[in-house]
């Protein structure tokens, strides 16, 4: 995919990235150890804000992720629904 035809950049890499370059940032977001930043920075803080962060932080990401999910495959062509039968 880079470099193997001895071109940099092929239309596959072109497609790829711009068909998943949502999926793409979020991976370089969860590669670095952002949670770790955010946990030593928040407990830091002893403010009732920072508690409530720590608390509902990770279960309204977890949340948001499925949402951005299922909104991705609404709006892609796969539909399971077709192969049920009623």
């Amino acid at each position: 995919m880079f470099g193997s035809s001895g071109v940099w950049c092929g239309s596959r890499v072109v497609y790829y990235s711009l068909e998943f370059w949502p999926e793409l940032l979020c991976c370089c977001i969860a590669a670095l150890p952002v949670k770790q930043w955010l946990e030593t920075a928040l407990q830091k803080r002893d403010a009732a804000p920072a508690r409530a962060v720590l608390t509902w932080g990770p279960k309204l990401a977890a949340m948001a992720l499925l949402a951005c999910s299922y909104c991705k495959l609404v709006t892609g062509s796969f539909n399971p629904f077709i192969y049920f039968r009623f």
